[in-house]
């Protein structure tokens, strides 16, 4: 009694310190929105509020016992060398939706606003106006030819944040801190069902999978997604146990952020508003504090969209824009998933080869069990996830692995380990009552040995993979020796194959984080269509088999050859899943390129 005593506390601090890394991530994104985002406000809120989630995680420790701590420090060291690369892997290059959300996020730390403006943009934005920013990947202009980024704002300001006081390996802290948390979320949404051995050999199954291990190394909003769900599932539980208002309050505050990170947040936010109203602690807690429970989060909510909105144009118009789209390919082409095998059968090759096809599996098997067993409150992360299932035949995102499994990275893929984690342990247990342990009988615990070395065993290949590539290896500082060349007040034209691949395009850390005039250039005819009179000169930077092109695409200028410079780094590559032949891992690829840079003249 007194060790599920200690547990419980345990977990009342852990809630804390995840409420104040909720407040630091609002805090963050209303500076941002009001243009106040200096550095020295985020080094004030950093210190004060990291000195006191460190006191709480500190106590949330010291009131466990030896083992069970020793499996949290061993899941946040795992989290740690798993997430942070080292510091010349950097996700700033352009082409891919990572790039694009770090140079936003340097950009927030250097202009202090979501929304800013740079002398190279104006001079673009006489060509296209208000809309796409067709030269600046992930942005779009608004009606005073200001840059602003595309993508949700929460998860921007929480890595900006970081590289404000860590620079580039602030990008790296930032991810391995939610990585961190998020596995502890998740050993503590498994703590109230499984004795601690059974829920760190959960959390490990799932910390040692490709999913976090891979999307975990980019700066992408899936991995402060994850962390919002986890926590908000873990909430929703306790809540659900003791009805104490802490719980609320951490559900609440995780629920609403999620709608600042990912369009899902909206969805997943009605269904968390569902899932309180039918809980009686819950509805006692609106009847009891209608001012604390109800007006303040609607008004702090309603006061951050409001401030937010002019910045979130642009995410939300893209996000109808793929809606509409979303729509269209759900009525007219079916299942987006289309290959020589069937949709489903593509389906389930891909999770074969990522290693997640058997606890996908269990994990339906799981969510079937508890509604067999009327097991309510274990189907609490399957109702949240709810409506991000239809991903499962619907991605709605580019059709290549392994990045279009981005989507079932924060919902789906937390809610099916977690289903086949507990269902496994409650399909084994003689005994039905919580926490369960592994089973007395020797046959039926060897059983459920085996079952856990088969999942480990079927996701290591994946996993191993993952873990050891680092994308864009030293191609930063090959980009550095080219920034050099450009002064202050040049003008840099670049073409997307720089690099060799045009998903690692040098415009991107050129412009924002070595603060040159420098634009990804893809149409000759604009070149005599802007205004160069503001800068004292222009460099055009291409692939060397592709000069003779630009040469004779901008007859009215003369070129002159500078210098060439070779370029490149590895991939771990991917491949569509509309290809007729045979569905496959993506290998480890090299990209590289001979760049020329010419003079305009």
């Amino acid at each position: 009694m007194e060790t599920i005593d200690r547990l419980k506390k345990a977990q009342i601090f852990f809630a804390l310190s995840g409420i104040t890394v909720l407040v630091f991530i609002w805090f963050s994104l209303s500076l941002g929105a009001n243009g106040l985002f200096f550095t020295p406000l985020i080094i004030f809120s950093f210190s004060l509020l990291g000195t006191f989630f460190a006191f709480l995680f500190i106590k949330m420790l010291s009131l466990l016992d030896l083992p069970e701590k020793f499996f949290l420090l061993l899941l946040v060291a795992i989290a740690i060398i798993s997430v942070i690369p080292s510091k010349d892997t950097p996700t700033v290059f352009t082409g891919r939706d990572q790039g694009s959300i770090a140079t936003a996020a340097i950009a927030l730390a250097e202009y202090h606003s979501f929304s800013f403006s740079i002398p190279v943009a104006q001079t673009f934005f006489t060509l296209h106006g208000p809309g796409i920013a067709q030269n600046f990947p992930g942005f779009f202009y608004s009606k005073n030819g200001e840059l602003v980024t595309q993508f949700p704002l929460a998860y921007t300001a929480w890595i900006a944040s970081f590289f404000a006081l860590f620079h580039l390996n602030g990008f790296a802290l930032a991810n391995g801190l939610l990585f961190s948390l998020s596995l502890l979320s998740f050993y503590f949404l498994l703590r109230p069902f499984l004795e601690r051995i059974l829920a760190f050999l959960g959390t490990l199954l799932f910390a040692t999978s490709f999913l976090p291990i891979w999307f975990g190394k980019f700066t992408l909003t899936e991995n402060l997604a994850l962390f919002l769900f986890l926590f908000l599932s873990f909430s929703l539980v306790q809540l659900k146990q003791s009805g104490r208002f802490l719980y609320y309050a951490a559900a609440l505050s995780a629920a609403g952020i999620f709608c600042f990170t990912r369009i899902e947040g909206y969805a997943l936010f009605v269904v968390t508003i569902l899932l309180l109203a039918r809980m009686p602690s819950v509805r006692h807690i609106w009847k009891l504090y209608p001012k604390k429970s109800i007006l303040i989060p609607l008004v702090i909510f309603l006061i951050t969209s409001l401030e937010t909105l002019s910045e979130s144009l642009p995410f939300l118009i893209t996000m109808a824009k793929a809606l509409k789209n979303f729509s269209v390919g759900i009525t007219t082409s079916g299942p987006a998933l289309v290959s020589a095998h069937s949709p489903l059968l593509s389906l389930l090759i891909l999770f074969f080869l990522y290693g997640l096809l058997l606890v996908f599996l269990f994990g339906f098997g799981g969510i079937i069990l508890f509604f067999k067993r009327k097991e309510y409150t274990l189907l609490i992360p399957a109702f949240l996830a709810l409506p991000t299932f239809v991903y499962l035949l619907f991605p709605n995102i580019t059709p290549d692995h392994p990045w279009m499994l981005r989507r079932y990275l924060p919902t789906i893929y937390p809610a099916l380990v977690f289903s086949a984690i507990v269902g496994l342990a409650l399909l084994f247990q003689k005994k039905k009552s919580f926490p369960l342990h592994f089973p007395s009988d020797s046959r039926r615990s060897l059983v459920l040995i085996f079952i856990f070395i088969g999942l480990f065993a079927f996701q290591t290949s994946a996993w191993w993979r993952g873990l050891l590539t680092w994308e864009n290896h030293k191609l930063l500082g090959q980009t550095k020796d080219i920034a050099d060349i450009f002064g202050p007040r040049d003008l840099v034209l670049v073409e997307r194959n720089v690099s060799g691949s045009p998903f690692a395009m040098i415009s991107g850390p050129l412009t924002f984080l070595y603060q040159k005039n420098a634009v990804y250039f893809f149409n000759p005819e604009d070149l005599k269509k802007i205004d160069r009179s503001p800068y004292e000169r222009t460099w055009l930077v291409v692939p060397a088999n592709q000069s003779n092109y630009w040469i004779q695409s901008l007859p009215a200028y003369t070129l002159r050859s500078e210098r060439g410079f070779p370029l490149g780094s590895i991939s771990l590559g991917s491949l569509p899943i509309d290809q007729k032949d045979q569905l496959r891992f993506p290998e480890i690829a090299p990209f590289n390129n001979f760049s020329t840079v010419f003079e305009i003249e």
